[in-house]
């Protein structure tokens, strides 16, 4: 049978200082671009995956996050993370050239306009 100290209290260790927040590197911030003035005029958009865009009403503001191909018109095609591929129409014109080089990952804000297809407004 174990017994408890004379005293009734029981040694505790201290716990561990907590975790510093994750940084961003000045680098990381000057690579990321905004459109501001697009972005203020759009409404509150749900960040989505390609499986919750399919699930979406149409007229729906969403956020797409996923790699940029080529353009194909004024249409590009974006490969969300999920797997999915969705065409995303650019009300704006295009996209920063960096944005659909060497595999970039973006967010692409806009509308919901069919199964697979998203006008871009940011």
């Amino acid at each position: 049978v174990g017994l408890a100290p004379a005293s009734g209290i029981i040694a505790r260790r201290p716990l561990p200082p907590p975790a510093p927040p994750p940084r961003q590197t000045e680098r990381t911030m000057a690579n990321m671009e905004v459109d501001a003035p697009a972005m203020g005029a759009s409404p509150l958009a749900s960040r989505v995956n390609f499986q919750l865009f399919q699930q979406a009403p149409a007229g729906a503001a969403v956020r797409v996050g996923g790699r940029l191909a080529a353009a194909e018109g004024e249409a590009y095609t974006l490969a969300t993370t999920d797997g999915g591929s969705l065409r995303v129409l650019s009300l704006a014109g295009p996209p920063p050239a960096d944005a659909t080089a060497g595999g970039s990952f973006v967010e692409v804000v806009g509308t919901k306009v069919g199964t697979a297809e998203m006008q871009c407004t940011g």
